[in-house]
């Protein structure tokens, strides 16, 4: 055998151990994967609001992406709706993803600055609980964090949504959400 065809085998060798040694790795993102559906009591200065809430999760190129909306009745009767969706891409740390929001200067996707009222975003996964973090820098220098945890349940997700202003709670939401088939 020639050096060219041993070095070849010796390659495939090699590239096969690798793809059988990660074969068994976990993919954290895989049981969340899938778009839900279903409603939110949220306790805000004692005042109960349901709200309706759908999120789709799933992968992308190099992560995956979060999409949630929640539709809010007003007093009016009319109703508000917020739609977001943000990729997440892998960071060197386990579990733990950053926001890809925005093209930087070459063109890659990264997070959003805080320090210009934009929301400063990233995704943890612990156990059966993805968690969503956003942070804003408030006018007067403090912060406002909004925390997002879905947690698998048996047939969907459990959620609880709080958002915090300087460590203060200031509103709180918590539902449950039905995986659509």
């Amino acid at each position: 055998m020639n050096a060219a065809r041993l070095s070849m085998a010796i390659a495939i060798l090699l590239s096969g151990a690798i793809h059988a040694a990660y074969a068994d790795v976990p993919d954290p993102i895989r049981p969340f994967l899938g778009e839900y559906q279903g409603h939110s009591i949220e306790d805000s200065a004692r005042l109960l609001t349901i709200h309706d809430i759908g999120v789709l999760i799933t992968r992308t190129d190099e992560g995956f992406n979060v999409q949630w909306s929640t539709v809010t009745p007003l007093p009016s009767g009319e109703t508000d709706r917020a739609e977001y969706s943000v990729d997440f891409l892998p960071t060197g740390r386990k579990h733990i993803f950053a926001s890809a929001m925005a093209p930087d200067l070459f063109g890659k996707k990264v997070p959003l600055n805080p320090l210009e009222g934009e929301p400063f975003m990233w995704a943890r996964i612990s156990g059966k609980t993805l968690t969503v973090y956003a942070m804003f820098v408030t006018d007067a220098g403090g912060h406002d964090m909004q925390i997002y945890e879905r947690r698998l349940s048996e047939d969907g997700l459990q959620v609880r949504i709080q958002r915090l202003r300087d460590e203060m709670p200031y509103r709180v939401m918590i539902g449950t959400l039905k995986k659509i088939p």
